[in-house]
């Protein structure tokens, strides 16, 4: 089996992954919440379902890393928070909204960024993003899952939900210090970095 065979295999399997685990994320919170209907499930389903789109319809990568390691930070990140549930709480808690607000109105200001240079496993797809929220940070992307995804665990307190939101953040953070130094081969994204100092939040991170 050829490269290309191999790499088109991978990401099919990979795109019914992710179809197959949001489809069953999705039919547990809208049960719920036609029970309890709640703005936390609405902003945390509408942005996983854009994270799914922009998966399915990514631009093909001049260069990927196929590493078992890029495989299993990669589906670690994307997949742990596919398996938080939501808790049967009478209402959301203020917080947890704003957080999920400020976080999703992060991921669509670095969806419009990135367009469809979006990826799943470290991968150079031309030209470096180093506009839009690109030039504050260098992945607002995984920043924006942390804080929306954090807001929907201060509305669904549960030692579960704890559970897979931590391991969702380790894992991503994995994911882009190994996307960072697939990346470092090119020239112009050591350029970006020296340019673009923090990786998630500014004076943090």
């Amino acid at each position: 089996m050829t490269h290309t065979t191999r790499a088109g295999v991978a990401q099919a399997v990979s795109n019914a992954l992710l179809c197959a685990l949001y489809a069953i994320f999705v039919r547990v919170h809208a049960l719920q919440f036609l029970e309890r209907p709640r703005a936390s499930y609405v902003l945390f389903v509408a942005m996983e379902a854009i994270v799914v789109v922009l998966a399915l319809v990514r631009r093909p990568a001049d260069r990927t890393s196929w590493s078992p390691y890029a495989w299993a930070t990669t589906l670690g990140g994307m997949a742990a928070p596919f398996f938080m549930r939501p808790v049967a709480a009478a209402h959301d808690i203020w917080v947890g909204q704003a957080l999920q607000v400020f976080g999703a109105t992060v991921g669509l200001l670095g969806t419009l960024s990135l367009n469809r240079s979006f990826g799943l496993l470290p991968a150079h797809r031309g030209a470096i993003r180093s506009t839009g929220m690109y030039r504050w940070v260098r992945h607002p992307l995984y920043a924006s899952y942390a804080v929306l995804q954090l807001g929907y665990l201060v509305n669904n307190p549960s030692l579960r939900n704890a559970t897979f939101y931590g391991t969702a953040v380790v894992f991503q953070v994995l994911r882009l210090l190994n996307e960072e130094r697939f990346l470092a081969q090119y020239p112009e994204y050591e350029r970006y970095c020296s340019r673009t100092r923090w990786r998630l939040f500014p004076y943090v991170f």
